[in-house]
């Protein structure tokens, strides 16, 4: 071939590629126009509504909301044809209540959620089939569209088909009803809904996304924003600190000036009860402290997953009792400071992302409907990061990879500003300082009189104790066989309690309690009578001698014959 001639064939390759290129971008212009389009719908008042308001949500405006009670909108010039597409988009506000029909044709085919996440679709009292992996997400906007081609009517939700239903429409070419928010089973959808679209032919699958693409909502970045800890003296910060923090510190940083600092031992901060829904998106930066390191724990979910530093430096997914996952590209670089973005696909799929670039996918991993408790810097396993971390942000949506690199380029104070997040003013400062004295002096006075009434109660609780252990062994103390078993039992405590409470109250032991109140005893009779000591000290439970006499000189530091000397007869002296 020529040198002109191969000229001329790269040229004709090159506008067929313009052309193309061209096609698809004006597909969304003239040749993509709908037959009947939401604006019209809004604006000429073609849709009959019925307790429907009229209203904005996530910034985007003229947005349908059902109530999910008595809600629904019809328009009713839809000619059911053997080829057409239904465009919308549809925001339920909780998927898990009920389920609920989206969009109804009567008598032809109705498209409605389930609890089960799912999509169903339904030809009226003829055939009905479920989708699959589809996980519906409450809050979150999802892109419904419904294609009839001849023998087939497809659905596809976020530019994904999930459902194929046989139908014959061949033969039909008739005006119905579209009817939104409603079926005569009154299976209501509680929500919001918009764009609502309308083509007389089949869209094809890059048309469809093509669609989606265009129709997607540019939401501020503040949008289904959950938690944000920038490790600044704001309010939200404090807060935090007061209810999440566990031995993390703040500390200075050259590059990044104030950060959080994990000590790899017990640092963590934990959120409780995360509304994430099965969509959510975790921003930080971090700097690891060791070059070692393997298992620095950085994220965990209760036992869904955890996120941790891998012995290669890349990042692991963990799934407890499942399995491990590691990202095939892209690593953590030990001592510098690394931007690592995580999100979660409807139970689809997680991705990655290091320093704004997606590094790699997994699949299955499922968070549930419920609250979530988010742990930082800290896993299931008890592993724990070492190093700084700072601008940890959480959103219960998916992040688009722009939004992701978006988030990576700014700076603490744009990315606050791009978040709505602002500082404490001087007297929001002034404020706190007298939030925290009035709760400190509340706290101490709150103290102070639970430690009166804890004393009150340890005296009275003693003076019970003192009286009662008195009576039993004054009235066993001539009993020889007195033990500290039976000593428990009429006191009815255990012996270990008997034993505990002794030396709390009294500072002895039982048997020291009952030995010293015996040489007591045998004092006093030695004072007061003329009994002998063999009579007295069998009195008070003593069998033998020498022990009795060891044990009255080891407390008196006389012999009991020269006690009896020394204080009867100084008794006597006195008397007289």
């Amino acid at each position: 071939m020529s040198k002109q001639n191969l000229f001329k064939y790269l040229l004709v390759i090159a506008v067929v590629c313009c052309s193309s290129v061209n096609l698809l971008a004006d597909s969304l212009t003239d040749n993509f126009k709908p037959d009947i389009t939401y604006e019209d719908l809004i604006k000429n008042q073609q849709f009959e509504l019925s307790n429907v308001e009229l209203t904005s949500i996530d910034g985007v405006d003229d947005c349908l909301y059902f109530n999910g009670e008595n809600s629904f909108a019809i328009f009713d010039s839809i000619q059911m044809r053997s080829q057409m597409t239904i465009s919308l988009w549809f925001r339920p506000e909780d998927v898990l209540l009920k389920n609920q029909i989206v969009l109804n044709v009567p008598s032809y085919l109705w498209v409605r959620t389930t609890v089960d996440r799912e999509i169903k679709l339904t030809k009226p009292l003829t055939k009905f089939v479920d989708s699959e992996n589809v996980q519906l997400t409450s809050k979150q906007w999802h892109h419904l569209v419904v294609t009839l081609q001849d023998d087939s009517c497809n659905v596809y939700i976020d530019r994904s088909r999930v459902i194929t239903l046989g139908l014959d429409l061949k033969n039909e070419n008739l005006y119905s009803q579209l009817k939104l928010g409603a079926n005569p089973w009154k299976d209501f959808f509680l929500g919001y809904m918009r764009n609502v679209n309308y083509w007389n032919r089949s869209l094809s699958t890059d048309e469809i996304e093509a669609l989606y693409h265009h129709e997607l909502p540019q939401l501020p970045l503040r949008n289904g924003l959950v938690k944000y800890l920038g490790f600044e003296n704001n309010i939200d910060d404090w807060l935090s600190k007061w209810s999440t923090w566990d031995n993390v510190r703040l500390s200075n940083d050259s590059i990044r000036r104030t950060v959080g600092f994990f000590n790899g031992k017990s640092s963590k901060i934990v959120f409780p009860d995360q509304p994430l829904d099965n969509q959510a998106t975790m921003c930080a930066w971090v700097k690891p402290m060791s070059d070692s390191l393997q298992d620095g724990a950085l994220l965990s979910c209760d036992d869904a997953f955890a996120f941790r530093v891998g012995s290669d430096d890349n990042m692991v997914l963990s799934v407890p009792w499942k399995k491990n996952y590691k990202t095939a590209t892209g690593t953590i670089d030990p001592r510098q400071w690394n931007h690592v973005s995580v999100t979660f696909h409807a139970g689809r799929k997680i991705q990655v992302f290091i320093n704004g670039k997606l590094r790699d996918t997994f699949t299955d991993i499922e968070l549930g409907p419920d609250g979530h408790n988010l742990s930082v810097g800290n896993n299931l396993w008890n592993d724990y990061f070492l190093g700084d971390m700072d601008d940890l942000v959480v959103w219960n949506r998916v992040l688009t990879n722009k939004e992701i690199e978006e988030v990576y380029l700014l700076n603490s104070t744009d990315l606050r500003k791009a978040l709505e997040i602002t500082g404490m003013s001087f007297w929001g400062k002034v404020m706190l300082i007298i939030c925290a004295i009035l709760i400190a002096s509340i706290w101490g006075v709150i103290r102070y009189y639970r430690y009166r009434l804890m004393k009150l109660k340890r005296d009275q609780d003693r003076e019970v104790f003192l009286q009662k252990a008195h009576e039993i062994a004054s009235k066993n103390i001539g009993d020889s066989t007195f033990s500290v078993a039976q000593f428990a039992e009429e006191m009815a405590f255990s012996k270990t309690k008997l034993y505990n409470y002794s030396k709390e109250h009294i500072g002895k032991s039982p048997i020291e309690y009952v030995r010293d109140l015996r040489i007591q005893r045998a004092g006093e009779l030695l004072v007061d009578t003329e009994l002998s000591v063999l009579e007295i000290m069998d009195m008070v439970g003593f069998e033998s001698k020498p022990y009795f006499y060891k044990c009255f000189k080891h407390k008196y530091e006389l012999t009991p014959v020269a006690y009896r000397e020394k204080y009867k007869y100084s008794l006597l002296k006195k008397n007289r």
